[in-house]
């Protein structure tokens, strides 16, 4: 009887480590698993921040070229002013030159 005691613990222990090490085998499974679908999870985020990060810089050129075009009119539009304005003093200048070469009041 002792014998056959001894022959089910021993088997019950046979089967305890076989349970045992097939719940390690399932644990790395999992494991393997989970770091399988994290690394697609990372790689979807990667690529979707890429995705963000160039709209947010394709943004931001469109309208840095558009301030910039904005500000060349601006300056466009103040050198035809300053042009303008230098042609009428110009005039002016011309003017009084004249008025006092005839005047005499040069000399």
């Amino acid at each position: 009887m002792f014998q056959e005691e001894l022959e089910k613990i021993v088997d019950v222990e046979k089967e305890a480590l076989s349970i045992k090490k097939e719940a390690k085998r399932e644990a790395r499974k999992i494991v393997t698993e989970a770091k399988n679908d994290a690394e697609i999870i990372i790689s979807d985020a990667q690529k979707q921040a890429r995705e963000i990060y160039g709209q947010y810089v394709a943004d931001g050129e469109q309208i840095a070229d558009e301030e910039y075009n904005k500000a060349i009119a601006g300056i466009k539009t103040n050198q035809s002013v300053t042009i303008q304005q230098a042609r009428l003093n110009l005039g002016i200048a011309v003017d009084k030159v004249e008025e006092r070469i005839v005047s005499g009041k040069w000399q």
